[in-house]
């Protein structure tokens, strides 16, 4: 790597710099001033600024002193880096059940008054009919006539007094469950009000009927022709193909069958499976909430449809089913009831769907049914979410003088839909709240209560505070909006985008986070790079329109990226700069850089004291730790999130690598190659390889346990170095490094770039070289963050135990650590012998923690052993880890094998068993 600035250069402005100028060169680097020893040595001084397109490492910086006798007894350079340490993303309403797990890294408490008050839980959805009218007709349409011990003995009678012979003994029969119930529910987009409905009759069902024989499916995306998701002990578990039932299971749909929509494509899917279904499971109950002159009539003819709404008393006996006339629905779908709920909703800044079901139930049931629920979450002047829906931005003034002048919306509803907002939002923060009361005081003319009179004063005197354009910038937007509705709050995402969509060239007002933005500005997701350069960092559009040393990425779509300095007092100041805009630093304070998309935390790290050398190159922050004459060098990789596992659609993919999303929170340092034989035998005296040519080779024939005493001595050595093995999510995030292909290198390799069996290419490659053993560390290219041989040449120890499934939702620091002392072990990465296809980034396999294998090694890993698993439903689907070693590869014949080969055979056996 050919570096602009030298050892010469540097000699020279040591030579030429008295010692303020050495601080202030020091700190341009990136380093602290390092003190000398007791012998009395003449500090060198370097210029007070210098800038830097490639790393300078800290021998570089500062001049070596001389060893003492004992290496323990060095005095270690104090360099300082900056480096990301940990990193947030945000998320909008409807992501947050998926981030709950995120950790805040700042103690940033609101004013009390916008804090939402804890343990209040916000009203049940009122249900679309009563339990004592719907169980009596789950009995009859799940039920089943179930033979009783006891003789019937009128019809005993009956028979012998016709004088007919009595051929077997009538037993008393009595109504009972069905002993195979299949319930599908559908979670179509479209029935987002009805869901709740949905999953309380289930728990029901199973409280009052019980869970054997009872199997729950669902239709995630409301098509019957598939995915499917089946409920098991854990949670949903994804299916392919629908789960036919058996004769004589009773089924019951809950499902609109598409007959809400003006749209034909639903209906004509349920026809197909209605029709398919009827073959195989006979009569089929539909519990419906559609109305009835909506219903389709060749669905009629296929299900059995029951009506699902408050006043409705369902059948409760085969015999007084009746079928509903199925009318003509060419008239549209509710217009004139859904745009008056629309109107009287329209002072609240979200709908949930039990707001939305309570708002309809204040009106008469002849006036607005269950098909106006349906209406209003899918009329094109909202948009929906699965938590709530909100009116589009051009749409509210509208609604809003609806809510004022539409004659159904009379002065009682009114009041009564205030007091349901306050009910149903008061577990949200109270900004909601007051808003929803300063738009009501609005439209009605009603006095503004007196909390939500000093909430909006407080706005007005903080956005009024002069400090880079806030006054006017805030003037300004009174002047737009404060006709229309009083002053906004900051921490409402949908108000504060609709504020910056308006000034898209005014500079956010103080108080006003980035991270309320999240999922409201509409563009491109852009990415910018931070540099550390000088006594500054700076933020650069690409890689090559900036010099210095680059720290890490942040995402965004707002070309603004807001800076805190956090002091040791947590005091914090905020400010907003553009892209190429350099910010000052402050050395020894963190800075929280925030996009509109994520934060990062960014803290300053000296050298660790287990180091021999740190500093940046074209990869990033490293570290060097030397023992003996053995050098290891650690890379520190920043927090972040990525997809674990493998899409349905790559090559050789197996059952085990499902895709989800992982985010680790914490940064950590994980050493650039595997562990090789050279520094195996200085710690541990021994070597137990095979391939033993070269001592750079990495070592192997290692077990898990083999690898846990080589870690405790390495602390017996280095008591500051926390030496572990990576977890499986830190071993797959460390291996793509930023990429979502098939391998770090792209969607293919060659043997010119990892240590597989090139007779066996992956996904129709070429064939290469097989070398047949493993090579010395280094020796191929390394992936985009400096680690080699991640694929191939050996598999890798992780910390984690085993897991058959994986979490199919999101998943934040997950360390799977905890087991037996015996359980199996993951190891990751595939080796020298195995196939293309062996060595993907989301390969997975395991072994036994005692067992030793010549194509197993181990990678060190360092900074943050505690990590906390995070707690994610599982529903992953189960299946083996890694398939057969090479497709065309039989099952081996033991007879006449050397131990080696006995030994390979076993451990192949191992590795592929179900």
């Amino acid at each position: 790597m050919i570096a602009l600035v030298s050892r010469a250069d540097l000699v020279a402005c040591l030579k030429d710099a008295d010692r303020p100028q050495l601080v202030g060169l020091a700190a341009a680097l990136g380093y602290g001033l390092f003190e000398q020893a007791p012998e009395p040595v003449t500090p060198p001084t370097l210029p007070d600024v210098l800038d830097i397109d490639e790393a300078v490492t800290v021998e570089e910086a500062v001049p070596a002193p001389v060893p003492p006798q004992n290496p323990k007894d060095t005095a270690k350079t104090q360099g300082q880096f900056l480096r990301v340490v940990a990193q947030q993303s945000f998320a909008d309403d409807d992501e947050a059940e998926a981030d709950k797990a995120a950790v805040q890294y700042l103690d940033r408490p609101a004013p009390p008054a916008l804090q939402a008050p804890e343990g209040y839980k916000p009203p049940e959805q009122p249900p679309l009919m009563a339990w004592n009218r719907l169980w009596p007709f789950l009995k009859m349409a799940l039920g089943a006539d179930i033979a009783h011990h006891k003789p019937d003995m009128p019809r005993v009678i009956n028979t012998l007094a016709k004088g007919k012979p009595l051929r077997r003994l009538p037993k008393v029969k009595r109504k009972g469950w069905a002993s195979q119930v299949q319930l599908i529910m559908d979670y179509d987009p479209a029935l987002v009000p009805f869901s709740q409905d949905f999953n309380a009759l289930k728990a029901q069902l199973s409280q009052v009927r019980g869970v054997a024989g009872l199997q729950v499916l669902a239709l995630p995306t409301g098509d019957p022709s598939g995915p499917y998701w089946q409920a098991t002990p854990t949670g949903w578990r994804p299916l392919d193909y629908y789960p036919w039932p058996a004769p004589g299971t009773q089924v019951l749909v809950l499902s609109d069958l598409g007959c809400n929509g003006m749209g034909e494509q639903r209906r004509v899917r349920w026809r197909r499976f209605g029709a398919q279904l009827a073959r195989t499971a006979g009569r089929v109950w539909a519990l419906m909430p559609c109305p009835p002159r909506y219903w389709d009539a060749q669905l009629c003819g296929l299900f059995c449809c029951v009506y699902w709404d408050r006043g409705v008393r369902p059948p409760q006996g085969v015999a007084r089913y009746r079928v509903y006339p199925a009318a003509d629905t060419a008239g549209g779908r509710d217009e004139g009831a859904a745009e008056c709920l629309l109107s009287l909703l329209a002072i609240a800044v979200r709908v949930e769907p039990a707001l939305l079901r309570a708002a309809r139930l204040l009106f008469p049931a002849a006036a607005m049914d269950v098909g106006t629920e349906f209406a209003v979450w899918n009329h094109p002047a909202v948009q929906a979410g699965p938590l709530a829906f909100y009116l589009q931005a051009g749409q509210v003034r509208r609604y809003r003088e609806q809510f004022r002048t539409d004659a159904r919306v009379t002065p009682a509803l009114q009041q009564q839909i205030s007091g349901l907002l306050a009910q149903h939002h008061a577990a949200l923060s109270p900004v909601i709240t007051y808003e929803e009361q300063c738009i009501y005081a609005e439209l009605t003319g009603d006095a503004l209560p007196e909390t939500a009179r000093q909430f909006a004063q407080w706005l007005v005197e903080t956005v009024q505070k002069p400090h880079e354009g806030v006054f006017l910038a805030a003037k300004q937007w009174s002047q737009r909006m404060g006709g229309r509705q009083h002053p906004s709050l900051w921490q409402n995402k949908l108000l504060a985008g609709a504020w910056v969509v308006a000034n898209p060239d005014v500079p956010l007002p103080e108080g006003l986070s980035l991270e309320n933005l999240a999922g409201v500005i509409k563009g491109p997701v852009l990415k910018s790079y931070i540099y550390q350069r000088g006594q500054g960092v700076v933020f650069a559009a690409s890689a090559s329109e900036a010099s210095g040393s680059l720290v890490g990425e942040i995402s965004h779509q707002l070309a603004q990226i807001q800076v805190e300095g956090v002091a040791e007092a947590g005091a914090a100041v905020s400010r907003l700069y553009g892209i190429g805009q350099t910010v000052p630093l402050q050395y020894g304070q963190a800075l929280l850089i925030r996009s509109d998309r994520e934060e990062l935390r960014l803290d300053w790290c000296a050298k660790p004291s287990w180091a021999e050398a740190m500093g940046r190159d074209g990869f990033g922050l490293y570290a060097d730790w030397q023992y003996k004459d053995v050098v290891q060098r650690f890379r520190w990789l920043n927090p972040g999130r990525f997809l674990m596992g493998s899409p349905p659609d790559e090559v050789d993919r197996r059952n085990s690598e499902v895709q989800h999303l992982v985010t680790l929170t914490d940064g950590f340092w994980l050493a650039d190659t595997t562990v090789t034989q050279a520094l195996w035998l200085a710690v541990m005296g021994n070597n137990p390889s095979k391939f033993k040519d070269n001592p750079a080779n990495p070592v192997e024939t290692v077990s898990w346990q083999d690898a846990q005493v080589f870690i405790d001595k390495l602390k017996g050595l280095e008591s500051d170095l926390a030496g572990q093995l990576p977890s499986e999510a830190q071993w797959e995030y460390a291996c793509r490094a930023g990429t979502a292909t098939p391998f770090s290198f792209g969607a293919n390799i060659t043997p010119e770039q990892v240590n597989y069996d090139g007779n066996f290419p992956y996904a129709g490659g070429e064939k290469g070289l097989y070398r047949g053993q493993t090579v010395q560390v280094k020796t191929l290219p390394p992936n985009p963050w400096g680690l080699y041989e991640m694929h191939g040449n050996v598999w890798e120890w992780c910390a984690d135990v085993w897991q058959e499934q994986l979490p199919a939702g999101g998943a934040v620091n997950p360390f799977g650590a905890e087991g037996e002392t015996d359980a199996l072990r993951v190891v990751r990465g595939g080796s020298w012998d195995y196939v293309g296809g062996d060595v993907r980034s989301a390969i997975r396999s395991r072994d036994g923690p005692d067992n030793r294998d010549y194509s197993i090694g181990l990678r060190l890993a360092l900074g943050h052993p505690e990590l906390r698993s995070s707690q994610v439903a599982a529903g992953g689907v189960s299946g083996r880890r890694v398939a057969e070693q090479r497709q065309t590869e039989a099952i081996p014949d033991t007879d006449n094998k050397t131990p080696d080969q006995i030994q390979r055979l076993a451990s192949w056996f191992r590795r592929n068993e179900k």
